[in-house]
């Protein structure tokens, strides 16, 4: 059965602008099992609860909304508003690198990443080359870059379009430039005769365009290829090292927990017999927390719960800069600043009342363990 005070604290880090996979791996993480979780999010996408949430009624939502508090907290509880704009390079030749700019303003100072998606288009605004580009917008912030004409856009009036997305919303802009004649040689004309895409849909190769032809170099070892080679193992290519057996997960995971401080290849191993891609999720994130090795992130099936991973090892050296996500990367960084200096002092800076009496409140009990 599902908890009604479960799907209540969901739906509110939806709506406070958390993914739901950082949800999802925080949740894993802090005991609840995935049919636990997924069945909540169903609930969550199928009706709503007007019965309000009850803090404290269950331990474990207390710690998890405690931890997400510290690690996951926004830097401020509005949503930013972006404005984006482009200029650049108006006049071109055939086969030139166009240079650009864009300029991104936000109505907040805090920290939004933003994903700029770059299209050339022409005149019946039909794309024709792409290039995409992320980047963290504070209030204001320019981004500089070039894409290199394919020689065979042809003289004439294109435009550059700018997509701003995050937050589940999007901005743009454009600009026009124009196409002049180039100087190319009958040699150089022949040479770019590649398509615009030279993938040949083999995970196994590497693809290329070289002298106006398309070369695929084969990868070895290949993870994808449904064979275990030598040099592979279940925490490097789970898909190729991975014999999975139908049996109640929780077995798997059970004997993944005993193996992990003793035979961590072994405890991957038993995780990789899982065969649901959730509870096999969460096997790895138990083994992670048992183990307190960040190995065991690496194996998790997306890179939001790999970051999402990453961040509960924030302590040992170097692993923020394992973290994809630039504003995850940025709570790892306080994170780490936070286990260095005095954490209520840190709670104290929090505007928002309830958010700084839980993070107090986690704080203290820290503290109280701590003398114990």
């Amino acid at each position: 059965m599902v908890d009604d005070s479960l799907v209540e604290y969901v739906r509110d880090l939806l709506k406070k602008g958390y993914k739901e996979d950082y949800i999802r791996a925080f949740l894993l993480k802090n005991g609840y099992k995935a049919s636990h979780i997924t069945a909540t999010f169903a609930q969550v996408k199928q009706r709503k609860i007007s019965k309000p949430l009850l803090y404290g009624s269950i331990g474990g939502i207390i710690i998890v909304i405690l931890v997400t508090t510290i690690l996951l907290w926004p830097s401020g509880s509005s949503r930013a508003t972006i404005q984006v704009s482009i200029e650049g390079t108006t006049t071109i030749a055939q086969g030139d690198t166009l240079s650009f700019h864009s300029t991104l303003t936000s109505t907040e100072d805090s920290p939004t990443l933003v994903t700029l998606k770059y299209d050339i288009i022409d005149e019946t605004n039909k794309p024709l080359q792409s290039a995409q580009d992320t980047i963290t917008v504070r209030a204001s912030t320019k981004r500089s870059a070039e894409i290199t004409l394919s020689r065979q856009l042809e003289p004439g009036t294109y435009s550059l379009q700018v997509t701003a997305g995050y937050d589940e919303q999007h901005t743009q802009d454009s600009y026009q430039f124009t196409i002049t004649p180039g100087t190319l040689t009958g040699d150089e004309l022949h040479l770019d005769t590649c398509p615009y895409d030279c993938d040949d849909g083999d995970p196994c190769t590497t693809d290329r365009c070289e002298d106006g032809r398309c070369v695929y170099v084969r990868q070895q070892p290949c993870c994808g290829d449904n064979i275990c080679e030598g040099e592979e193992s279940v925490l490097t290519c789970s898909e190729d090292c991975t014999a999975r057996v139908q049996e109640d997960p929780d077995n798997y995971q059970d004997k993944a927990i005993e193996l992990a401080r003793t035979n961590k290849a072994q405890a991957a191993n038993e995780c990789n017999k899982i065969g649901l891609l959730d509870e096999r999720d969460s096997c790895f994130l138990a083994v992670a927390d048992e183990a307190n090795d960040p190995v065991f992130c690496e194996p998790l099936s997306s890179i939001n719960l790999k970051d999402s991973c990453y961040l509960g090892f924030s302590k040992h050296p170097g692993i923020c800069l394992k973290i994809q996500d630039e504003l995850l990367k940025l709570h790892c960084q306080q994170a780490v600043q936070f286990s260095r200096e005095n954490p209520i002092t840190i709670c104290q800076q929090i505007q928002d009342e309830e958010e700084r009496r839980n993070c107090e409140g986690v704080a203290r009990a820290a503290e109280e363990r701590a003398a114990v």
